[in-house]
């Protein structure tokens, strides 16, 4: 009840391995710094729950912090699905790094890596690449999410789909040259699908032979856009706020 809850502290409710770093987040929002972030908590069933929070100083004449605002969603839910996608998917990811790294990519290898993406079918979005950005598979899950069919879209090319390389060219062959580097990337991006906004969050993974040399890319993205909602709604929420002041 509330009798219970307005003499407690903010901290009194963290889960144990957010303490230590919500003390440095308060003391910026006592410098007057606003946070914004998924805070992981324990409830009063001690079960454990994400809550997307806004904490907001507001000052008075003087210019000291009188009062802090706090606005927050639970987002349990959401968080909780892309925590076991991520995991999955980077766990793949490393299963990958060392299947490349064992020997070369042989028929049996390359069954076992389509074994291993497979496993990833209902959770994430998976697309494979050649070297030259040609898109060689899309599985089910990416077909789902973004709405055009695989044929539709295997056999065309990374940088004709993709909204950086119109954007920022030289941004994009910088990505790509990275990825032929054999250096991991990680990268946010919102698409518009029939009307709504779907952002992903892509975690490519280049895949070499025993020369050293990329000959696939490998695509594993997780669908962020329950939490984007959120916090966009969250956002408009603390600067209603902000004018009511």
């Amino acid at each position: 009840g509330k009798t219970e809850i307005e003499s407690k502290r903010i901290s009194d409710f963290l889960h144990p391995e957010e303490a230590a770093n919500f003390q440095k987040v308060w003391k910026n929002i006592l410098t007057g710094e606003p946070f914004k972030g998924t805070l992981k908590w324990i409830n009063h069933s001690d079960e454990e729950i994400y809550v997307l929070a806004s904490l907001s100083p507001a000052f008075d004449e003087s210019g000291r912090i009188f009062k802090i605002f706090f606005l927050g969603q639970d987002v349990s839910e959401s968080k909780k699905l892309e925590l076991k996608a991520q995991a999955q998917a980077e766990e793949i990811e490393q299963s990958l790094m060392e299947l490349e790294m064992e020997q070369e990519l042989s028929k049996q290898r390359e069954q076992e890596m389509d074994a291993l993406l497979q496993a990833l079918d209902t959770t994430c979005l998976v697309t494979q690449f050649d070297p030259d950005g040609r898109i060689t598979y899309i599985n089910n899950k990416n077909v789902e999410t973004l709405g055009d069919p695989k044929s539709k879209i295997e056999g065309k090319y990374h940088g004709e789909l993709d909204l950086q390389a119109k954007s920022n060219p030289q941004g994009y062959k910088q990505f790509w040259d990275d990825l032929l580097l054999g250096i991991q990337k990680i990268r946010e991006l919102s698409l518009d699908v029939s009307g709504k906004t779907v952002w992903i969050s892509e975690h490519y993974t280049p895949i070499k032979n025993k020369e050293g040399k990329v000959i696939k890319i490998i695509n594993i993205g997780i669908d962020i856009s329950a939490s984007k909602e959120t916090e966009k709604k969250l956002r408009e929420a603390v600067n209603a706020l902000k004018k009511e002041k």
